[in-house]
């Protein structure tokens, strides 16, 4: 067996002259393994039918056939000059994130300079702007807009892909993310 990280495994069964495979992210092997499992020892019994999972399987590799939708680029509002470069402390938060900090220079990256709790040190991530994904030097792919002048939004693709806010007032800043349940707030600590 190979066990990989989010999800990706190779399992080598010789007794069934079978080896399975996943790729994936956001769920545990050990979790499905018995349906697989049992799926493969039921001596050849086919499955029940399922047309409802057959469509809903048939939808998703025609979605990810195609490429990510662009995001529109357009000039940065004046929120991101005033934004750029300052920093942003948070409380002790669900996610641990200590603080962060946007830069602003290139119309077609940003880059998020990110203090997690986990990590030693801080992690610099690179955003694309033009709707296309930039890469992080640990794996991440990143891209982001402004759907309005005071929010700038942003989505990690890493094993699965995760939507981030943040939302400026004044010196004070608000992350969120609706779809992990998150929001909090911080304040700009250099003034």
């Amino acid at each position: 067996q190979a066990r990989g990280r989010g999800g990706q495994y190779i399992s080598v069964v010789p007794s069934l002259n079978t080896i399975v495979v996943t790729t994936g992210g956001g769920f545990e092997y050990d979790k499905v393994a018995p349906y697989v499992m049992a799926a493969l020892t039921k001596g050849g019994a086919p499955l029940p039918a399922n047309p409802a999972g057959v469509a809903q399987l048939k939808e998703t590799v025609a979605q990810m056939a195609q490429p990510p939708a662009a995001l529109p680029a357009g000039p940065l509002p004046e929120t991101a000059a005033m934004v750029s470069g300052k920093v942003y402390g948070f409380e002790p938060n669900s996610i641990g994130l200590e603080s962060l900090s946007l830069d602003f220079d290139d119309p077609a990256q940003a880059v998020l300079h990110i203090k997690l709790q986990e990590y030693a040190k801080t992690l610099d991530w690179p955003i694309g702007l033009d709707g296309k994904h930039r890469l992080s030097s640990d794996g991440r792919a990143l891209r982001g807009r402004w759907p309005d002048a005071d929010t700038f939004a942003f989505e990690i693709f890493e094993i699965g892909q995760e939507s981030y806010q943040v939302h400026f007032k004044d010196d004070r800043v608000e992350f969120s993310s609706p779809k992990l349940g998150i929001e909090f707030e911080g304040q700009q600590v250099n003034p």
